[in-house]
C-alpha cells in the first residue's frame, strides 16, 4: 500500500486503469489469505486441545470458544475483502474485467468488508483480553505467558484502532471514490483501456511541460510613472533644440 500510494503523484491522472501497483498489493493479500486459511486448522485445535486440558476452567474455556469462533471469522473477512480487491484490479490488466456500472457495488462491499474486519478486531480484542486475565490468575501462570499475553494484546489493540480508521476513511469517502474512478465516455459501460490511459497520461504530462514553457518571467522593464517622466523631458529637449535651431 506504501508503494502504491508513493505512485500517486499531481503528474499523473490516478483511476483504476493506472493504479498498476495495486495488483502488487492484491497478490499479497492473496498470498496472505492463504496464510491464514493454513494456519487456521492449526489454530482451532490449540484452542481446543487448550480446552480439554485439567487445568482450564469453565470461565476459561468460554473465553477460548469465542475465540474459537473469532479465527473462522477473521479469516472468512480477509476472504471477502482478497475477492472485492481482486476485482477493482482488472481494469489495470484486463480492461473488459470489470462494467464500469459495476465498481460502485464493489467498493459498497469493501467497504461493508472493512467494517467486517473492525467489528471482528473488537470481538478479539475484547475476548483475548478476557482469556489473558484469566490466564494471570492461573497458579502455573509463568512470566512468560504474561509477558507474551501483554505483547499480543497491544498488537490486537493496534490493529483494532488501525482497522477502525481504515472502515472510517473508506466509509466517508465512498462516494468520492466511486465517482472518480475511471475515464471515459458518461454513457459508457467499460473502462477505457489502460494503454488508452497510459496516452493519456504522456499527453497530459506534455501539456503541463507546454504550459510551463508558456510561462517565462518577464524581462525588467521601466516603471510607468518613470517612462512618462522621460518622455516629458525627451518632448523638452526636443522643442527646445528645434527653437534653438529656428533662432540661429
Amino acid at each position: 500500500m506504501l508503494h502504491l500510494f508513493e505512485s500517486i503523484t499531481e503528474d499523473t491522472v490516478t483511476v483504476l486503469e493506472t493504479t498498476v501497483k495495486l495488483k502488487v498489493f492484491s497478490e499479497h493479500l492473496t498470498s496472505y489469505t492463504c496464510f491464514l486459511r493454513k494456519i487456521l486448522p492449526y489454530q482451532l485445535k490449540s484452542l481446543e486441545e487448550e480446552c480439554e486440558s485439567s487445568l482450564c476452567t469453565a470461565a476459561l474455556r468460554a473465553r477460548n470458544l469465542e475465540l474459537h469462533n473469532d479465527m473462522k471469522k477473521i479469516t472468512a473477512v480477509f476472504e471477502k475483502l482478497h475477492v472485492y480487491i481482486s476485482l477493482i484490479v482488472l481494469p489495470s490488466i484486463k480492461p473488459d474485467g470489470l462494467l464500469r456500472t459495476n465498481y460502485s457495488s464493489v467498493f459498497t462491499h469493501i467497504a461493508a468488508g472493512l467494517h467486517g474486519f473492525h467489528n471482528v478486531m473488537k470481538e478479539i480484542s475484547k475476548h483475548y483480553s478476557q482469556k489473558a486475565a484469566l490466564e494471570h490468575e492461573l497458579p502455573t501462570a509463568t512470566q512468560k505467558l504474561i509477558t507474551t499475553n501483554d505483547c499480543i494484546l497491544s498488537s490486537i489493540v493496534a490493529l483494532t484502532n488501525g482497522a477502525g480508521k481504515i472502515a472510517s476513511f473508506f466509509s466517508n469517502n465512498l462516494d468520492h471514490f466511486t465517482a472518480s474512478l475511471s475515464y471515459g465516455p458518461k454513457g459508457g459501460t467499460e473502462f477505457i483501456s489502460p494503454l488508452s490511459a497510459e496516452c493519456m497520461l504522456q499527453y497530459k504530462k506534455k501539456a503541463v511541460a507546454y504550459m510551463k514553457s508558456l510561462k517565462k518571467p518577464c524581462s525588467d522593464s521601466v516603471p510607468y510613472e518613470k517612462a512618462l517622466a522621460n518622455r516629458r523631458v525627451l518632448l523638452s529637449s526636443t522643442e527646445s533644440r528645434e527653437g534653438l535651431a529656428q533662432q540661429v
